[in-house]
């Protein structure tokens, strides 16, 4: 039996449910997760004798527990919200009246100065620590070495950068595109926002842009819904969107390809990005055979130790424990295809920390909280306006489900996460409250 296509097929038949049950609810995290999962597949089965693929049984039941466990959780908190028949967006009439958040052009223009000046500290910090004369190769160096350190403020400097940049999206967003104020009026906003890229497209992380499409893509169909209602908003909406924007991230992903690994690659762009969207499931297929190839350490006394790798990196920098947790080890695709990769979809790393059953649990946790918040913040909420900062702190972490296809984005929490979360919250309410007159 090729496990490989009964994946897909299984895949389908739950993403066939999950429509039914939601009524084609395309920004629910099941949607979202399933989706990604039948693409990712999709390129695997497309690769299949190029990468030399062989599918195995665990493989398998292990992806179709994982999933079933995500939109079984999803589809019981829907229907717990639903069943309470409580009333819901009490203030969509004054919402639907709201005309967008008026920022002060002083403010504007002073968030302007300050972010670009972050970007500078940053840039210059890159360009010194490469120690190279050729920038491009700066960039490279920087990403790939992780002895390589920019200092202590240009580090702040880009974390800051990374959380107001979701915050400028968002009320650009509202502004221009569901508000309809005219782009000229909101142009200024944009400024921070493309100051933090430019730092970022500097620090090597591709993937990061993603995310801000991501939000983007969040926050239009989410204030839409609550300006015109839910049902308004449909899929077909914003095929435009997916597809322009899209394009121009896999055409700058495939570009920097060698900029960022400092390598020429052989493969096509049509390789390398199904490579990109297919390699994580077929490479935890391998790992589960052996996870030692890219776990070499079990630490059993840090449970969790890949899935919340950061947080325990953490402790380790406050001195409250001395283990250091090694980073994933890169497998090869294998086949004639040349290069591996370090991420195993959402399963790989938590299969290894926690066995099946405890990747079961985690993985039921996982989307017991993004459900929980998605469906009792939006689409079951009693009043929009209490709702909105937590649609903006929620669509700047919706890449975690986005990515499920990819890795465990938990290994990125941390404490500090919960301090970057308020100072997201203090950005957007404080942000429209300050006047300053020209």
């Amino acid at each position: 039996m090729n496990y490989l296509y009964l994946l897909l097929i299984t895949e389908i038949v739950f993403l066939l449910i999950h429509m039914a049950a939601t009524k084609l609810d395309f920004t629910s995290p099941g949607f979202v997760t399933l989706a990604l999962f039948i693409l990712s597949t999709v390129c695997v089965i497309w690769n299949e004798d190029y990468w030399d693929v062989e599918f195995h049984p665990l493989t398998y039941w292990l992806v179709t527990a994982g999933l079933a466990v995500a939109i079984g959780v999803e589809l019981i908190i829907k229907f717990l919200f639903q069943i309470q028949k409580r009333k819901v967006w009490i203030d969509q009439p004054k919402f639907a009246e709201f005309k967008g958040y008026q920022i002060s052009v002083p403010v504007q223009f002073i968030s302007a100065i300050l972010f670009t000046g972050m970007m500078i500290i940053y840039v210059i910090a890159v360009v010194r620590a490469g120690g190279n004369d050729d920038l491009l190769t700066n960039i490279g160096v920087v990403h790939n070495d992780v002895e390589i350190e920019v200092g202590t403020l240009p580090t702040i400097c880009i974390r800051l950068l990374r959380l107001e940049a979701f915050v400028f999206l968002y009320f650009f967003v509202c502004n221009v595109f569901v508000c309809r104020q005219r782009f000229a009026q909101n142009a200024m906003l944009l400024v921070p926002v493309l100051a933090a890229w430019t730092a970022i497209f500097f620090s090597g992380v591709r993937a990061t842009f993603m995310n801000y499409l991501i939000a983007v893509f969040f926050y239009s169909v989410m204030l839409r819904r609550f300006k015109t209602g839910w049902k308004t908003v449909k899929l077909r909406k914003y095929f435009k969107f997916i597809l322009i924007f899209g394009s121009v991230f896999v055409l700058l992903f495939i570009a920097t390809r060698t900029i960022i690994k400092n390598h020429e690659f052989e493969s096509t762009g049509f390789e390398y990005i199904t490579f990109y969207l297919g390699s994580p499931l077929h490479l935890l297929d391998k790992l589960l055979q052996d996870t030692t190839q890219a776990f070499s350490t079990h630490y059993t006394e840090l449970p969790g130790a890949h899935t919340f790798r950061l947080f325990y990196e953490e402790l380790r920098k406050f001195g409250l424990i001395s283990i250091e947790v090694e980073k994933t080890r890169f497998m090869a695709v294998g086949g004639d295809f040349y290069g591996g990769g370090n991420v195993y979809t959402l399963f790989g790393t938590t299969y290894h920390d926690y066995g099946f059953g405890g990747t079961m649990v985690y993985t039921g946790i996982l989307y017991g909280v993004f459900s929980f918040v998605y469906y009792k913040a939006f689409r079951y909420c009693r009043y929009i306006g209490r709702s909105l900062t937590t649609l903006v702190v929620y669509g700047a972490y919706y890449y975690f489900i986005f990515m499920t296809f990819y890795t465990a984005m938990t290994c990125q929490l941390k404490i500090q996460t919960f301090l970057e979360m308020a100072i997201v919250v203090l950005m957007y309410k404080f942000l429209p409250r300050i006047k300053l007159t020209a």
